[in-house]
């Protein structure tokens, strides 16, 4: 699974675009953290490869939101199951051959 097509499920899945969460700014945008958090979890791709999708910021900003998202999950259990759901969802279309590159 790629970053990009992650990206494109949480927008889906939160009601945003993937524009709005890959701008890079000092925002704190709920959709931008958990496609950060769904990217580190279920994807190998570099710090530098998703500060690059994410409006390329550094690799420390990607830790960081990494970092506040799991936070975020701890202490409000509605936003950790919205994430929970999103990386289930993507899990479950992955291993069903749903979610191919051809939908890049």
């Amino acid at each position: 699974m790629n970053p990009e097509l992650i990206v494109s499920e949480v927008a889906v899945a939160m009601q945003t675009t993937v524009d709005a969460i890959c701008r890079a700014g000092r925002q704190r945008h709920y959709a931008r953290e958990a496609a950060v958090w769904c990217c580190r979890e279920l994807t190998d791709a570099s710090l530098d490869t998703l500060g690059t999708i994410f409006g390329g910021v550094g690799r420390s900003a990607i830790t960081e939101t990494f970092r506040r998202c799991t936070e975020r999950m701890e202490q409000q259990p509605r936003f950790r199951e919205l994430v929970e759901s999103v990386r289930k969802r993507l899990a479950e279309a992955t291993s069903a051959g749903e979610l191919t590159s051809s939908k890049k």
